[in-house]
């Protein structure tokens, strides 16, 4: 099956950013990188944005990092509504695309937890023309070492878990469910999630490969952000990566899928 949705399905779009709020540039720079961003999804709607490190509570630099949410609630009003996130994981959803049904966090399990707090995962269960679907918008552990990469796995093949947990809850069809984030894993992530019956829906498309994470200075590093749907989905696609170091050091996904009607 192709990865590319076909015209005349029932296609929900996403898009996810790790708005890199929580560093030393991130934090110093959110006012105008923040209305850049702002811009942008005005300009191209979405009917779903997931985004992590949009801040949450005291920044570690100083500033609060929730002027950073704030602000995108603020200049999407009219647009897009935020729902219950935690620790810089939002979704928001289009105001007139959809229709919100709940939303709330993902927590992995205990057994999973590392040095850092990326444990979290908020969610979206929604409804398009009638056809019910979910979006997670996770971002996991950011230390480095083996130990912390094992834990990224553990981690996403848990927050999977607590996702199929809500789609049987809200009679979802787990082919409806996208799961988009910042990895911080290059392999193991993405080599756990094939075992465990989910797809990276790069595969197969000419951003399969792209660097993600690009760094403030414009050079790109590695492939952090990822995309997966289950093996069982409809067509589902990244559509674009846009590396714009005026708004965060990593890239945004554009993601389009089929939902199972």
């Amino acid at each position: 099956m192709s990865n590319l949705p076909p015209a005349d399905g029932l296609v929900v779009v996403s898009a996810s950013l790790n708005a890199a709020s929580y560093n030393r540039t991130g934090a110093a720079t959110f006012e105008t990188r923040t209305d850049r961003y702002v811009e942008r999804r005005l300009a191209t709607q979405v009917d779903v944005v997931n985004l992590q490190e949009v801040g949450n509570g005291s920044g570690r630099w100083g500033r609060p990092n929730c002027f950073m949410r704030d602000r995108l609630v603020e200049g999407w009003d009219h647009t897009y509504r935020r729902h219950i996130g935690s620790d810089g994981r939002y979704c928001f959803s289009h105001r007139r695309r959809i229709i919100p049904l709940k939303s709330g966090v993902i927590t992995a399990d205990r057994s999973t937890w590392f040095r850092g707090d990326d444990k979290q995962a908020a969610y979206l269960v929604f409804s398009k023309d009638g056809v019910r679907a979910i979006d997670v918008s996770f971002h996991l552990e950011s230390r480095i070492g083996e130990a912390a990469e094992a834990k990224r796995v553990d981690q996403m093949l848990s927050i999977a878990s607590g996702a199929l947990l809500i789609a049987h809850e809200w009679d979802v069809d787990v082919r409806n469910i996208l799961l988009v984030g910042d990895a911080n894993s290059e392999r193991a992530v993405p080599a756990a999630m094939g075992s465990g019956q989910w797809r990276n829906i790069a595969t197969g498309t000419p951003f399969e490969d792209e660097p993600t994470f690009t760094g403030w200075d414009g050079l790109a590093r590695h492939r952090y952000d990822y995309a997966f749907v289950h093996d069982t989905a409809e067509a589902a696609s990244v559509t674009g990566v846009i590396h714009d170091t005026e708004v965060s050091d990593h890239a945004e996904l554009m993601v389009e899928r089929t939902l199972v009607v």
